[in-house]
């Protein structure tokens, strides 16, 4: 994997990838091939199309909303999206925020909280599940933002890109606050459940996070089952940047999920691509990989919003 613009120490080294080896025969290759393709961005696993394995840059889609009438499907493509980073990104590269409002699809991430999940300090849950402890992580993501912002001022740096280059070429002075950035990534999955008790300050700060959030290095993916109209999804002031539509598939007159499909909506331009499905064993792999190398991590934690704040 490329580390190029990460000092880690002694321990942060002994930190050893997933490998497609985790993985079935069907999966094996298409992990391969994202691993092989691996650099200093965030390469994911878009899907297949006539038998080619297509890959994207999270950083250029900067934010994705995916749409799916019911959860599973979604759920999937977010697994997807994750296990993609998982492969690639070292812990120190990366750091994940996970909402769930059941619970029920990303609680096997709880697992790697000491590798790649960020919490607010004192969190007990790694996966938030309610709108009171989503509010004040949002809050404390723009605390992070507006840090980050600063920091990059300082530096005289155009994106995270450039600001963690020059921190790692010698240019910046750690006694003036700067430090590698990580990427962040929000991963808010069955987002219209937490819908009802989202106020208008939550809508502000999802809005700053989506539109200033990807020059600094924190990006989100969102799922819903329905978001047309709703201004935590379509906002006047600026739109999702991609929209995944996730379909079923037919094969011999049935109903097949295994063969969903889904759109990527980019502009006036459609591509239909082929889901990659991971199945839990695959899942649970990569995680307990990662997972008992206990030694070589520490705990990442946002600031916290302690006054009322314009955000």
């Amino acid at each position: 994997m490329v580390l190029n613009e990460v000092k880690l120490t002694d321990r942060q080294n002994e930190y050893s990838y997933p490998t497609a080896n985790l993985f079935n025969e069907t999966n094996f290759k298409k992990v391969a091939f994202l691993i092989a393709a691996a650099n200093d961005d965030l390469k994911i696993l878009w899907g297949t199309q006539n038998d080619k394995v297509l890959l994207k840059n999270l950083s250029d889609l900067k934010s994705v909303l995916v749409h799916d009438k019911g959860v599973s499907h979604s759920g999937s493509f977010i697994n997807q999206l994750l296990i993609s980073l998982l492969l690639t990104k070292h812990p120190a590269q990366l750091k994940i925020v996970l909402f769930d409002y059941t619970n029920a699809y990303l609680e096997k991430y709880a697992l790697i909280k000491h590798h790649f999940i960020a919490t607010l300090p004192g969190e007990e849950n790694s996966i938030i599940t309610d709108s009171k402890r989503m509010f004040a992580t949002l809050k404390g993501l723009c605390v992070e933002l507006a840090n980050r912002i600063d920091l990059l001022k300082e530096a005289l740096a155009g994106d995270i890109n450039g600001y963690n280059k020059k921190w790692t070429n010698g240019l910046l002075e750690e006694t003036k606050g700067h430090q590698y950035l990580p990427f962040i990534v929000l991963v808010l999955h069955n987002m219209d459940s937490y819908i009802f008790d989202f106020n208008p300050e939550g809508f502000t700060a999802l809005h700053t996070l989506r539109e200033e959030g990807p020059t600094v290095g924190i990006y989100i993916v969102a799922s819903a089952g329905h978001y047309s109209g709703d201004p935590c999804f379509k906002a006047p002031s600026g739109e999702w940047q991609h929209k995944v539509i996730i379909k079923w598939g037919y094969a011999d007159g049935k109903r097949y999920p295994s063969t969903s499909e889904f759109k990527h909506i980019e502009k006036d331009y459609a591509q239909t691509t082929g889901l990659i499905i991971f199945n839990e064993i695959e899942i649970e792999n990569v995680i307990g990989h990662i997972q008992r190398q206990n030694k070589c991590c520490s705990p990442f934690f946002l600031p916290e919003s302690f006054v009322e704040t314009h955000i």
